[in-house]
């Protein structure tokens, strides 16, 4: 296979038991356009497993030396982070071909964050629901919140994550301070209102219950899985769009050849489904305040 940054070297080299680089160039070339609409122009985080997923695989966030791609420039506490950015399906190859499996991204695209990456104006909110085990629980909490998007006239749009999680991606025009208030009071009520979902930070604290994991909407640094991305285990599952008839199936069991097979786009009117998020937002604090409820302060390490 021949791009616009040159040819896919050792093809026949197994990155999965049953997958060589050219499968997944191949794969990856033929869901571009699908997954290019949820990756292009976003700061990328990939994960590289230069020799297979049956060996450890390193996160890297910084653009590879002498990479031919466009980057953007994240200060961290560390200093600058200059990482890759695609636009094309050959910008994707270049990065698979440095066996790059997964990628992350945030929920703003590089026009849309603010000079240093400190803030910005996202273009969707991620529900990320984390379950003590796969199964029924996630469903039942992911549908939890699809009926408080409803009330809040959102909508919201499913992700099997290729793991054990679900995530709910609403589409929406906001500010990572707005985003951020808003995510910590959707999952408190959320908590509040069903038994079955979990708003602590510690897995400790959680008795089995679904984490609704707000923080992945904090910054331009938080990042979740690009829809159609790869995950790193040896079955090779797909994040992939679902529909919400789906989520009782298990979020690890979408193959390449369905995934590939499925004609219809199960997030078909994502952009079109695009909502301010300001009247949503006033609507959820209300309810807060009629529940007599209030996010708590998030401290990672559990202290009161």
């Amino acid at each position: 296979m021949v791009g616009l940054w040159g040819m896919i070297t050792n093809p026949d080299k197994h990155l999965f038991p049953t997958l060589t680089k050219r499968d997944v160039a191949d794969y990856y070339s033929a869901v571009a356009p699908r997954l290019l609409a949820h990756a292009a122009g976003r700061p990328l985080t990939i994960v590289r497993h230069p020799n297979g997923v049956d060996q450890k695989g390193f996160f890297q966030k910084r653009a590879p030396t002498g990479s031919p791609l466009e980057t953007f420039t994240l200060e961290t506490n560390k200093g600058s982070m200059r990482q890759p950015v695609v636009r094309s399906a050959d910008d994707l190859l270049y990065l698979v071909n440095l066996a790059a499996i997964v990628f992350h991204a945030p929920t703003a695209t590089v026009d849309r964050i603010d000079s240093g990456g400190s803030s910005g104006r996202p273009d969707r909110l991620v529900f990320d629901l984390d379950p003590a085990e796969g199964g029924r629980l996630v469903a039942v909490v992911a549908r939890h919140v699809r009926a408080l998007l409803a009330e809040l006239d959102l909508d919201g749009f499913p992700l099997a994550t290729g793991s054990k999680g679900v995530h709910i991606v609403v589409p929406t025009d906001t500010t990572y301070d707005q985003a951020r208030q808003f995510m910590h009071e959707a999952a408190t009520l959320l908590a509040h209102r069903h038994a079955e979902a979990t708003d602590e930070f510690l897995i400790r604290d959680r008795d089995g219950r679904v984490y609704v994991d707000w923080l992945r909407n904090t910054s331009p640094h938080a990042t979740t899985v690009v829809p159609y991305s790869l995950r790193a285990r040896p079955e090779a599952p797909v994040a992939s769009p679902i529909t919400w008839d789906d989520l009782d199936r298990p979020s690890d069991g979408w193959s390449i050849g369905e995934v590939l097979d499925t004609k219809d786009d199960p997030w078909a009117g994502f952009d079109e489904s695009r909502r301010e998020l300001t009247p949503s937002a006033e609507r959820l604090t209300g309810l807060l305040a009629d529940a007599g409820i209030e996010p708590k302060p998030h401290d990672r390490f559990g202290r009161s």
